[in-house]
């Protein structure tokens, strides 16, 4: 889906992902027939979003078999709990760019099934260092960087789950 407004280009993908390669077609076409018909001065706030969410059964779920990423809490605790949202934020290329991570549970319901999204969302934090000309660059680099993350957030179990080899397979 590609939506377009005032000062606005964003290019969504929804599943069935067809892959990197696809996806980043779709956007370096959308961005230069954006620049060819709108002429757009420069870059107000650019990103790359993955929200990524896996769908257990409704049972007893070890976080730590399929995530590197999730509350740890101290044994004095108990280790059982709801739902959970944790928030980190960290800073790329001398803080040009930030990522905000998200993990936890989308929606309190966990009758029908456990559901934990892992949500990636790198952005420009300092619109006035990346032009139109070099935004496709921006964007791989990104990308690059949420795939790191997003491999050293989840388990091989994980993995398997997901039918996908580990990082060190692929």
């Amino acid at each position: 889906m590609v939506q377009i407004g005032a000062d606005m280009l964003a290019v969504n993908m929804f599943p069935p992902y067809p892959g990197w390669d696809n996806f980043l077609e779709l956007i370096t076409r959308n961005l230069e027939i954006y620049k060819e018909v709108v002429e757009p001065k420069g870059i107000m706030r650019i990103g790359v979003r993955y929200i990524n969410r896996f769908k257990f059964p409704p049972r007893e779920l070890e976080k730590a078999d399929y995530f590197n990423l999730y509350p740890h809490l101290p044994s004095t605790i108990d280790q059982s709990h709801g739902p959970f949202n944790m928030v980190l934020l960290f800073a790329y290329e001398n803080d040009r760019d930030g990522l905000n991570l998200r993990v936890g549970n989308p929606t309190p319901d966990q009758t029908t099934a456990i559901e934990i999204d892992v949500d990636l969302d790198y952005f420009l934090s300092d619109p006035s260092t990346i032009n139109l000309d070099n935004a496709v660059e921006w964007i791989v680099n990104a990308h690059q960087t949420i795939e790191n993350i997003f491999e050293a957030s989840i388990t091989d179990k994980c993995r398997e789950s997901m039918n996908r080899k580990s990082a060190q397979q692929s």
